[in-house]
C-alpha cells in the first residue's frame, strides 16, 4: 500500500502547485427535526475548509416574556445543537462517527485561544466564553474579580451604567421584539466535526460518493439547545432551518499532480489514510454513602489493543445530567480541588498515587493542546472553597443575562484530561486488558460529605485507518 502523496497530508510540498478551490453551496438530501443528510460532491480534493450552516428559530410565542434573550449556552454555543455526526460511504463504511460531539466539545472549545474566544467565536458560533476583569467603574464589591465579556445590558435590553448586568451582544440573540430582524446563521466546521480533516484531505474524485450525516439535538428541555434569562418560563422548542453544506473542493492545475494520485491508488493497492479518532464511555455513578468523606470507585474503559494518544473528561451533576443556567447541560463540575482520575494501563497505574491538585489538572489536560493554553480562569477552572461557601473571585454582585455569574462559574469547567503520547510524539501502545479508570473524590469535614450523583463522559482518542482502495470503495480499520 502506497505513502499518501504529499498534496493529501497537511504538511510544506517540496515545491508549489497551481490550483483552484470550488465552493459549493449544497442543500440536503434529507432534512427533518432530527437528522440531516448531505452528499459530498465528486470534485477534486475534499479540504478541510468546509462548513454546515443553518439557522436556529425560536418561535417568539414559545419562549414568553424574555424571549428576546434567548441563545446558545455560553460555553460551547451552537454545538450544543449537534448530538452527533458521521461521515460514511456510499456502500454503507463509516469513516468518522462522532459521537456526543456537543459534549466533547466542553473540553475542546476552551482549547481555541483567547482572542478567537473574543472576537470570532461569539459571532461565528455564539458562544461567549471569555472574560474580562472588573474595572474601577464597576462596582466597588466586584473590584479584582473576573467576569464573562458581553456587552453592559441587563437581561431586559436596558444598558447598565454602573456594571452590575452584563448580556450577550444583541446581534448573536436568537430573536424576539429586541433581537436582530433576521435570524442569523450559524456555522459548524467540517474539522471539528471530523478532526482527521485537520491533517488529511481525501481525494473524492475517485472514490465512492461520501456522506454527511448530522443528527440534532432534541430541545426538551432548558439547557439541551438554549439557555433563558433569569424568570423566563419555556414553553415551547427550538429548531433547524435552511441546513447547507458549504463545500471546498480542490482541483489542481497540472493534470499530473491528480493523474500521479490515481496512479498510487491504482498500482500500489490502495492509499492509507492513518487517522484518529475517539471512543466514548460515559458512566452514571450514584453518590457515596451518607456520611462519607470520600468517594472512589473503577470502571472499564474498553479500547484493548488499542494506540491511544490522550484521553478527556467532563462531568456533569446528576445521574442524567442537570443543567446550568448560563452552561447549559455542557460543563465540567468539580466544586473541591480533590476530583481525581487515575488510569490502569496494561496493568500499571499512570500515577503512582491519585492525589492531583488542580493545578497538576490543569497542567495535565494542558498538555494534550500543545499549540494553546486553556482559556478558564483559576476559579472557574476549579475553586478550592466551600460546598457552599463564595469567597472566590468570580463576581458576586454582578449578573450576566439576568443571572448571578458567581454560583454559575465557580468550578464549573473542570475539564480533566491526560496525554499519553511520548516526548517524540509517539502513541501509548495499550495490551489485552482494557483501559481502568480509578475515580476518587474527597472532600474534608468543613466542606461536607457528598451527596450528588454525576454523569461523566470519557473521550479516548487512538489511532486507526482507512484505505482507498484501487476499486474507489473505502476500507476501514476498527484500529490501527
Amino acid at each position: 500500500m502506497s505513502e499518501l502523496p504529499e498534496v493529501l497530508k497537511f504538511q510544506d510540498l517540496s515545491r508549489g502547485y497551481d490550483a483552484v478551490m470550488y465552493s459549493n453551496k449544497i442543500e440536503p438530501v434529507s432534512s427533518s427535526a432530527a437528522t440531516t443528510r448531505f452528499e459530498i460532491p465528486r470534485q477534486g480534493i475534499l479540504s478541510s475548509n468546509g462548513m454546515i450552516q443553518f439557522k436556529y428559530n425560536v418561535p417568539d410565542s414559545a419562549l414568553g416574556g424574555n424571549q428576546d434573550f434567548a441563545q446558545f449556552p455560553v460555553g460551547v454555543g451552537v454545538r450544543a445543537v449537534c448530538r452527533r455526526a458521521t461521515l460514511s460511504t456510499q456502500s454503507g463504511r463509516i469513516l468518522q462517527d462522532s459521537r456526543f460531539f456537543n459534549k466533547k466539545s466542553v473540553v475542546e472549545t476552551s482549547f481555541r485561544g483567547a482572542e478567537y474566544l473574543r472576537y470570532i467565536a461569539p459571532y461565528l458560533d455564539g458562544s461567549n466564553f471569555y472574560f474580562d476583569y472588573t474595572t474601577p467603574l464597576e462596582p466597588a464589591t466586584v473590584q479584582g474579580n473576573v467576569r464573562l465579556g458581553g456587552v453592559p445590558m441587563s437581561s431586559a435590553g436596558v444598558p447598565s451604567a454602573t456594571g452590575a448586568a452584563w448580556s450577550a451582544p444583541t446581534i448573536i440573540r436568537l430573536g424576539g421584539d429586541n433581537g436582530v430582524a433576521t435570524s442569523q446563521t450559524w456555522r459548524l466546521t467540517l474539522a471539528e466535526l471530523f478532526p482527521m480533516l485537520y491533517n488529511i484531505q481525501i481525494p473524492v474524485n475517485i472514490a465512492e460518493i461520501l456522506y454527511i450525516d448530522l443528527y440534532w439535538e432534541p430541545d426538551t428541555a432548558i439547557g439541551d439547545c438554549l439557555i433563558l434569562p433569569d424568570g423566563t418560563t419555556r414553553t415551547g422548542a427550538g429548531n433547524i432551518s435552511e441546513p447547507q453544506l458549504i463545500c471546498d473542493n480542490l482541483v489542481y492545475n497540472d493534470p499530473n499532480v491528480m493523474a500521479a494520485i490515481e496512479d498510487k491508488q491504482l498500482n500500489g493497492g490502495g492509499l492509507v489514510f492513518p487517522f484518529e479518532d475517539t471512543n466514548t464511555q460515559v458512566i452514571s455513578a450514584v453518590n457515596a454513602l451518607a456520611g462519607s468523606l470520600t468517594e472512589e470507585y473503577d470502571r472499564m474503559l474498553g479500547c484493548n489493543e488499542y494506540k491511544l494518544t490522550c484521553i478527556k473528561n467532563v462531568e456533569l451533576t446528576g445521574l442524567a445530567g442537570d443543567s446550568n443556567s448560563l452552561l447549559g447541560k455542557y460543563y465540567s463540575q468539580s466544586q473541591q480541588k480533590t476530583r481525581q482520575l487515575n488510569f490502569v494501563l496494561n496493568d500499571t497505574n499512570l500515577y503512582p498515587t491519585n492525589d492531583a491538585t488542580n493545578p497538576i489538572n490543569y497542567e495535565r489536560i494542558s498538555e494534550i493542546y500543545d499549540h494553546v493554553e486553556p482559556a478558564i480562569p483559576r476559579n472557574v477552572y476549579g475553586s478550592t472553597s466551600l460546598v457552599t461557601g463564595s469567597a472566590i473571585p468570580v463576581s458576586p454582585d454582578q449578573t450576566w443575562n439576568g443571572l448571578s455569574q458567581q454560583p454559575l462559574l465557580n468550578a464549573n469547567m473542570n475539564v480533566m484530561g491526560v496525554n499519553l503520547k511520548d516526548s517524540s510524539n509517539h502513541f501509548f501502545q495499550n495490551g489485552n486488558a482494557p483501559v481502568r479508570l480509578v475515580y476518587r473524590k474527597t472532600a474534608t469535614a468543613a466542606q461536607g460529605t457528598w451527596t450528588e450523583n454525576s454523569l461523566q463522559y470519557y473521550f479516548l482518542n487512538y489511532l486507526r485507518e482507512f484505505q482507498l482502495m484501487p476499486s474507489g470503495k473505502f476500507v476501514v480499520s476498527a484500529f490501527a
